[in-house]
């Protein structure tokens, strides 16, 4: 087709409309560049930061903070309320210092010496939190207190024989389990027995940390399978974040996925008990 069938005006866009789209296009722009920073505000960030911290550590900061702050009260009137947020490094190092050395608990008992240092890592958490520039950790206007917290920690262990972890758990002996079994608390004698003896699996086989696996866990993410011309199995093929598995770059990455394998004796059957349970829903 030729120019010469259509006229000028089909090719022609008068000024003001240009103009008109150009002012539209850079309004709605503007638009959404204020709405994009209105959405993304600093506060909203630092609740978005907070909502995907730990529950346990954040209870585990508030803690520690109340025992220093209740501890500062203690030995001054004036330290009440007192913002360790704006003390002078030097001041801080002191008062750390002293808290270190005569910090026990509240019924006189003294603390085991990781529970010494836990106190040291919540402040720096508490400072890191509110922007300090303090590093307690690190900083060298901390030496002192850093020093007193290593004497303390070897005073503990030394004099008062502490550091041996008398509430550590331990794991089951054969015998013991098999007496759950044998016992009926373990089994598949009904959904609740069912529920507890797969759980029971899951954490032994899996390497589950306490309760914070079993309630991450969905439906799904365990799998039954079978290799070529052999066993069932169970395969744990989506593994949610842990604590040491909590999606950081070069973090702790599993090299395989965990398993359970279709053995054992007639009563330890976790195959079997995952299948009853598919069965029931």
């Amino acid at each position: 087709m030729s120019n010469e069938e259509h006229s000028e005006s089909e090719f022609y866009y008068p000024e003001v409309e240009n103009e008109e789209y150009e002012t539209n296009f850079y309004q709605f722009h503007d638009d959404n560049v204020n709405e994009y920073v209105q959405r993304n505000s600093q506060e909203e960030i630092d609740i978005f930061i907070s909502e995907k911290k730990s529950v346990n550590t954040v209870k585990k900061t508030t803690t520690d903070m109340n025992a220093f702050d209740r501890y500062l009260a203690e030995i001054n009137k004036q330290y009440l309320n007192l913002n360790i947020l704006y003390l002078p490094a030097q001041e801080l190092d002191h008062l750390l210092s002293k808290f270190f050395k005569d910090i026990r608990k509240l019924n006189g008992e003294k603390y085991e010496p990781g529970t010494i240092s836990s106190f040291q890592r919540s402040i720096q958490r508490f400072l890191s939190d509110n922007k300090s520039q303090f590093n307690i950790l690190r900083d060298k206007e901390f030496e002192m207190s850093r020093q007193v917290l290593a004497a303390k920690r070897k005073i503990l262990v030394n004099k008062a024989g502490k550091g041996n972890k008398p509430n550590a758990t331990r794991s089951l002996t054969q015998e013991e389990e098999d007496k759950l079994f044998e016992c009926g608390l373990f089994g598949m004698s009904g959904p609740e027995v069912l529920q507890r003896t797969m759980w029971w699996f899951l954490a032994l086989h899996f390497g589950f940390r306490a309760r914070d696996e079993s309630r991450k866990l969905c439906w799904g993410d365990i799998q039954l399978q079978r290799n070529t011309d052999g066993p069932e199995m169970l395969v744990w093929l989506c593994e949610r974040g842990t604590k040491t598995r909590n999606g950081q770059e070069n973090g702790h990455q599993r090299s395989f996925q965990p398993k359970i394998y279709a053995t054992g004796s007639e009563s330890h059957r976790p195959v079997e008990m995952s299948k009853a349970i598919v069965q029931s829903k």
